[in-house]
């Protein structure tokens, strides 16, 4: 078979030529994906950020919500201006006992039972997730070695891949053999319901919708996230001085919320997001532009409009006002100069309200900026991440 496509090729030149081609797509490919990108140092804010959080009006909670307890500590500085609201984040904090569910095997590449212990584990989320039964769950790999290790906390991308998170824990489970913890939580579902919202008619049930089936759950989900480091931090074999955060995308923009306003994370990376909800839901396409669509058609607004409704509802949770604690050196970002779904504002933003930390931008756009976690793009985010964990970790 060999020969006769070996003659195939000789006695036909046009097909030659577009194997040639195809092979210089690839390579053009892997360089693209793995060498093209714009590398910004830490380069502290020309001024520092003085703005306090101007709001004396009681709390009021998104309808739904659960009241946040006095007994849970608030980051002791303010925002970055106005608009954030810590006690949005605010929950009850009480004793963690997930359901566990030993030997469970997830498929990797490889095994790593030489060095860890894997079990499957869960506990009912603080309020609506989004997810099955209203569960949040987490793969955890835990060292057989003895004494605290460091842990590396690693986002899904939810109802969406899980090569990105699946490839940064096999990079850390690789290259740690054994010194460090990895909690891989699970997000089978997207989190948002976006039929529910685009079923809005007026206004009124627009907000109400993209409150409770949108913003709600973002809470949610960080809240959860930070009951999973209450339970980090009781465990034996965790240092809870060491422990390091790792999104993508949507979770991206949830990891950067939670590292803002809860300072146990030592270290963040966060990969091809941004901040900004308001202008991402008014730019992206997907779900959110055929929600954008529907309801600027329905109700007569224009996309300004849009944008601004939006802005009053996620102003308070927005990643770009809630830095005022991070240390830019322990931070990591990665976005995509092209991106059709962040805009620039929305990334620049993020980059800002973490206090410009190490970034590195790739030239193209946000599917193809995930290739440079692949061998196509020759590791190269890969590569970065391990160097910044190895670093501050």
């Amino acid at each position: 078979m060999m020969a006769l496509q070996n003659f195939a090729v000789a006695n036909n030149p046009g097909l030659a030529i577009t194997r040639l081609l195809r092979l210089a797509t690839l390579l053009t490919a892997t360089l693209v994906s793995g060498c093209a990108y714009v590398h910004s140092k830490y380069s502290p804010p020309p001024d520092p950020r003085t703005q306090t959080l101007a709001s004396n009006a009681p709390y009021a909670p998104p309808p739904g919500f659960g009241t946040p307890q006095a007994q849970v500590k608030l980051p002791s500085q303010p925002a970055k201006n106005a608009k954030a609201d810590y006690r949005f984040f605010a929950y009850e904090k009480k004793p963690i006992q997930p359901l566990a569910q030993p030997n469970f095997r997830l498929k990797l590449e490889r095994d790593y039972t030489l060095h860890y212990n894997l079990s499957h584990l869960s506990f009912p989320s603080a309020g609506d997730n989004g997810q099955a039964d209203k569960i949040t769950s987490a793969h955890y790999f835990q060292s057989k070695l003895p004494g605290k290790k460091k842990l590396v906390v690693i986002l899904p991308i939810w109802g969406s891949s899980k090569y990105p998170p699946n490839t940064i824990a096999q990079l850390v489970l690789d290259s740690h053999q054994g010194l460090t913890n990895v909690l891989l939580v699970e997000g089978e579902r997207d989190f948002i319901d976006w039929q529910r919202i685009q079923a809005a008619q007026n206004e009124a049930e627009f907000v109400n919708l993209t409150r409770q089936y949108m913003m709600q759950r973002v809470l949610t989900n960080v809240i959860d996230m930070r009951r999973w480091l209450d339970w980090a931090e009781t465990q034996d074999d965790i240092d809870p001085q060491r422990m390091s955060l790792v999104g993508f995308s949507i979770s991206s923009i949830v990891g950067s919320a939670l590292y803002g306003v809860d300072r146990r994370l030592s270290s963040g990376v966060f990969i091809i997001g941004g901040a900004n909800p308001a202008e991402i839901l008014s730019t992206c396409y997907w779900e959110p532009q055929e929600l954008r669509e529907t309801i600027t058609k329905r109700i007569g607004w224009d996309k300004q409009r849009y944008e601004s409704v939006l802005e009053k509802i996620f102003d308070p949770i927005n990643p770009a006002n809630l830095g005022a604690e991070v240390d830019p050196k322990r931070v990591l970002i990665f976005d995509s100069q092209d991106d059709t779904c962040i805009p620039e504002s929305a990334r620049q933003a993020l980059w800002e309200g973490m206090g410009r930390p190490e970034r590195f931008s790739f030239l193209h756009d946000h599917k193809m900026s995930f290739m440079s976690m692949t061998p196509l793009g020759l590791n190269f985010m890969a590569n970065r991440i391990y160097e910044f964990l190895d670093k501050n970790l």
